[in-house]
């Protein structure tokens, strides 16, 4: 839980969200994905972007145990 607080703070710290959106999740045994579309701006270079992502997490007796990120630029 720890690592996953910290991961927020960082995000939130090091970007400004202008809008975000998520479709799912789409459950395929012991794993589950969610679409993400985020419009953001990087605070330290100030640069704005789309973002397409999809997370992919893998659970183990009821606990997400791992999580990958796929991603474009849009």
């Amino acid at each position: 839980m720890a690592a996953v607080r910290a991961k927020s703070e960082w995000w939130y710290a090091n970007h400004e969200i202008h809008s975000a959106t998520a479709a799912g999740p789409y459950v395929n045994g012991d794993q589950f994905a969610v679409r993400f579309n985020i419009d953001v701006t990087m605070r330290a270079s100030g640069q704005r972007m789309a973002m397409e992502e999809v997370g992919l997490y893998t659970l183990r007796d009821g606990k997400i145990v791992e999580e990958r990120f796929f991603f474009g630029l849009g």
